[in-house]
């Protein structure tokens, strides 16, 4: 996220079958300064003009920072009483940077990303250790970076690829200095790579260099070493799923790294491995990289979009793909813009906030389904100016309230964020069907917490999850493919976590949980995509290139099962509809599609 102070709303990435909007691969959005607002992953978070801090929507991992971890569908103050110069929201934690150059944060910190010396999560504000001061803050997926008002780089979190500006391996719990001299004076936190802006304009990234997202394709998979990116000077800079965009003083947009579906605008869907030039001549502000769509703003606050649209994300009101920027469609003018992994939302002048593509609360699972190809207003409304109950064009601001409207603001963005079913299902008796209760019947009703099809998620994608890290300890002496090691490294560490998550879920509703047997003894039938005794078989015996391919084109389909055991999960009534099994099967929808979008790139280069 690119530390403008500017608003960014970039709700979405519902991996955007993710929690809320969906930010899935996607990076954050950019940190926001008093009186401005800062959309994550599925949470909010806003700053006063006196430097408060408020947030709302989920808060599974204690993200809204309010000494709880239920869901707030309205503004709730972070706790503690400190007053921030700017927040930064990401995956699932945020942070904040005070007056005397504090850092403060909350949320979820299973790598370290909260900065404090620890892994435990934090449901109010903590100060990031070590006794720094900074002048800003970047959060990434996992991970979080920081400048000193000398302008020196600090980082810490995940460091599965060298995001951290360290040899790639164990996480941080604290701040590491990213070993460079130059002053920045702006930084962005991408999925698995930083890059950071110097006053005279030139950038400089490290970390994952998969797809040539650090803007040289010479340097190494997981760069520790901070390298300078050859080509024009930037005013702003981006960081998203394996790219990097930016965009000069006058106005021309520059991307480099994957560029599946056209992803960086030059009108075709070649990889490249340092800066190429958006397509279109158009004259650009400001720009936002998301998971596999980009967009941009003009002077004029025109909004352009360009790359995969298969769920209108692009906003044209088609869902064609576009190599080349297309004009969002409905007259806007926006003041900033965020791309989320499968939707966008963009924000007025005068506080309105629009949304298109696949975002929270709109429901569907299937390709064209719960999808808006045209901006509409959140909370009401369409791109033609119509408004609905909420956020309506003519509503007064509160001015007690820095300019904002909070009813509507709250209304509007809790129904993205708060992550309520948007219909209550009441599991049936053995024998009878399922139905959906009226809102009058919720009184008094107390609903199952879980329902079978959750459990049967949970009980298969353990030995789902334990088959990868299987497939993973075979490739450790069968391979010396670095590309390979560093994707196994990144599989080892997000699978063996999230087995533990979810041993954990099922132990807290008194439920047994499988201890993580693959494919042994026929504990219980392989989920779709695992393999067979004899696929393992076939990999243990393999060595070198054979090894490699059949590694990947076994892991890719082991990855596309688990994409239909979600599928299966939502598809059944009343399931998936939890805050903490929801967003955790939006996490695998999301990190599985970006590791299968890795993996075919490596076939398709032989690499």
């Amino acid at each position: 996220m690119r530390l403008h102070l500017s608003v960014l709303p970039a709700f979405l990435a519902l991996y955007l079958g993710s929690p809320a909007l969906s930010l899935v691969g996607s990076p954050p959005p950019a940190q926001a300064s008093a009186g401005a607002v800062s959309a994550g992953f599925s949470h909010v978070c806003t700053l006063g003009g006196d430097g408060a801090a408020s947030c709302w929507g989920t808060n599974t991992y204690g993200q809204l920072g309010d000494g709880g971890t239920a869901d707030r569908a309205e503004p709730a103050p972070v706790s503690g009483g400190l007053s921030f110069q700017s927040i930064s929201v990401g995956h699932g934690h945020a942070c904040g940077v005070t007056a005397d150059g504090a850092v403060h944060c909350w949320g979820r910190n299973g790598y370290g990303e909260l900065g404090d010396g620890s892994t435990t999560n934090r449901a109010e504000p903590v100060r990031v250790a070590g006794n720094l001061t900074f002048a800003a803050v970047a959060v990434g997926t996992n991970h979080t970076c920081a400048l000193t008002e000398d302008g020196e780089a600090y980082c810490w979190g995940l460091n599965s690829s060298a995001q951290l500006g360290a040899a790639a391996g164990t996480p941080s719990l604290e701040p590491v200095r990213v070993p460079v001299d130059t002053e920045f004076e702006s930084i962005t936190a991408g999925v698995d790579h930083t890059c950071a802006l110097a006053g005279n304009g030139r950038v400089t990234c490290w970390g994952s260099n998969d797809m040539g997202e650090l803007g040289d394709s010479t340097r190494a998979l997981g760069s520790a070493q901070p390298g300078e990116v050859d080509g024009p000077r930037y005013d702003v800079l981006s960081a998203g799923s394996n790219r990097t965009c930016g965009v000069t003083g006058g106005g021309d947009a520059y991307c480099w790294g994957n560029n599946n579906y056209g992803v960086l605008g030059d009108g075709t869907e070649e990889r490249r491995g340092g800066p190429n030039e958006v397509a279109g001549g158009h004259d650009f502000s400001t720009i936002t990289a998301g998971g596999v769509h980009t967009c941009a703003l003009t002077d004029d606050g025109e909004a352009y979009c360009w790359g995969l649209n298969t769920f209108g994300q692009l906003g044209d009101g088609s869902t064609d793909n576009a190599l080349e920027p297309v004009a969002v469609a409905g007259g806007h003018t926006f003041e900033s813009i965020s791309a989320g992994n499968y939707g966008t939302c963009a924000l007025t002048a005068a506080g309105e906030v629009y949304c298109w593509g696949r975002v929270a609360g709109m429901g569907g699972y299937e390709e064209g389904e719960g999808s808006m190809a045209e901006p509409t207003l959140v909370g009401g409304g369409s791109s033609s100016g119509e408004t609905g109950a909420a956020g309506t064009a003519d509503a007064a601001p509160d001015a007690a309230d820095n300019g904002r409207d909070w009813a509507a603001l709250a209304a509007s963005l809790g129904a993205l964020y708060a992550q309520t079913p948007v219909r209550t299902v009441q599991p049936g008796a053995p024998g009878e069907d399922t139905r959906v209760l009226e809102p009058g019947e919720l009184d008094g009703t107390e609903l199952p917490p879980h329902t079978e099809a959750d459990l049967r998620f949970m009980r298969g994608m353990i030995p789902h999850h334990a088959q990868a890290l299987d497939m993973v300890e075979l490739l450790r002496d069968r391979t010396s493919n670095p590309r390979l090691h560093r994707l196994a490294l990144r599989i080892e560490i997000s699978q063996k976590d999230e087995i533990a998550m979810m041993q954990r879920w099922l132990r807290d509703r008194g439920e047994d949980a499988p201890g993580g047997m693959a494919h042994h003894g026929g504990m219980m039938e392989l989920m779709p995509g695992m393999l067979t005794p004899e696929q393992m078989t076939q990999m243990a015996e393999a060595r070198d290139a054979e090894f490699d391919r059949l590694f990947l084109e076994f892991m890719i389909s082991h990855h596309e099962g688990a994409l239909v055991m979600v599928e299966a999960l939502f598809a059944s009534p009343g399931a998936g509809q939890g805050s903490a099994i929801y967003h955790f099967a939006s996490d695998v929808e999301a990190d599985q599609e970006m590791e299968i979008r890795r993996m075919r790139a490596l076939l398709e280069s032989g690499g």
